[in-house]
């Protein structure tokens, strides 16, 4: 069932010839997480070369916590590795599926440097993902999340074009496996479905944009709301170009929707007309260096150069509705 359903959805996407990426996977709540897992097939199904290694437990709220990898002495997660079994280590099927015991920025920089390169023969990500993470990540808690952190790292110390997906999640973090599902839950939740649809549009248009993906030192944040009755088709969900951070002091951004300054993503997650939730998806941009919002093009009302908010939107511009 869940097979048809990522064909029958790839099958739609491929009607326009997409160009097949090299990606890195990682995320922040562990490798058998369900958002992790829908979007990773997904992927795969619409052509896409993926390699995957996300820790072996969910890691909610870790930052840019670093550490070496350490010996795994209990289960992973949904015991999907038994307990003592290493550092790291492979799905019983599939080389292109990996755990390893460490936090997401760690599992970023591993398998970048070292398990995708043996993967690919020697060959580099074209895009390093992060998710679909279990919760969102908004505005300041940027500094605080996992998966952030982790696209922040690919894009700043490896040069690689990165994003970051947050999604909504129903479940509090006492849980005993806090803000996740299993990848194997039964019925699947609609949102790992919508939330995997609309994660591989944005990437598909990447590819559709060619090389380079996204401007150095550049990651994308995204995140989806809760899937509404409105919104549970992924065809009903509109892309809005934001900022992490308030514009309050800053100088302009990109013109876009006829003004010089784009929507803070806080307020367009968190949109409701009336009483219903509106299917915005806040996508902003930003700054690796300072995990802050790129606008680097414009300055005392005056454009200094293209700057990487018009490149970003050149390269979105098709996808892209305004708020």
């Amino acid at each position: 069932m869940k097979a048809a359903a990522y064909l029958g959805f790839a099958l739609q996407v491929l009607a326009i010839p997409v160009q097949a990426l090299r990606i890195f996977q990682t995320n922040e709540n562990g490798w058998a997480a369900l958002y992790f897992r829908t979007l990773n097939n997904m992927l795969k199904a619409n052509g896409h070369d993926v390699f995957a290694m996300a820790p072996a437990q969910n890691h909610p709220g870790t930052g840019k916590k670093l550490g070496k990898p350490t010996f795994r002495k209990k289960p992973c997660d949904y015991d999907t590795c038994p307990p003592n079994s290493g550092r790291w280590g492979y799905n019983g099927s599939r080389t292109d599926l990996m755990w390893i015991n460490a936090y997401p920025v760690v599992a970023m920089e591993y398998g970048i440097q070292r398990f995708s390169r043996e993967y690919w023969n020697g060959e580099a990500a074209d895009i390093a993902i992060a998710g679909v993470n279990h919760g969102a990540a908004l505005w300041m808690n940027v500094h605080f999340s996992g998966g952030v952190k982790a696209a922040v790292w690919a894009a700043k110390k490896a040069g690689i074009p990165a994003i970051a997906f947050n999604a909504f999640t129903p479940y509090p973090f006492w849980n005993e496996h806090p803000t996740t599902l299993p990848w194997n839950i039964q019925p699947e939740p609609p949102g790992a479905q919508v939330y995997a649809e609309l994660a591989t549009q944005l990437i598909n248009q990447l590819a559709l944009s060619g090389p380079p993906y996204l401007p150095r030192n550049v990651f994308l944040n995204v995140n989806f709301h809760e899937v509404t009755p409105e919104c549970a088709n992924s065809s009903n969900w509109k892309w809005v170009l934001t900022r992490i951070n308030q514009g309050t002091f800053s100088p302009q951004d990109v013109f876009h929707c006829f003004q010089h300054r784009l929507p803070h993503e806080f307020d367009v997650y968190y949109f409701h007309k009336g009483n219903i939730k509106q299917c915005f998806i806040p996508i902003s941009i930003g700054d690796a260096r300072d995990v802050s919002t790129v606008n680097d093009g414009f300055t005392n009302n005056r454009i200094l150069h293209k700057g990487r908010q018009r490149d970003v939107l050149d390269k979105l511009r098709p996808m892209l509705s305004c708020f």
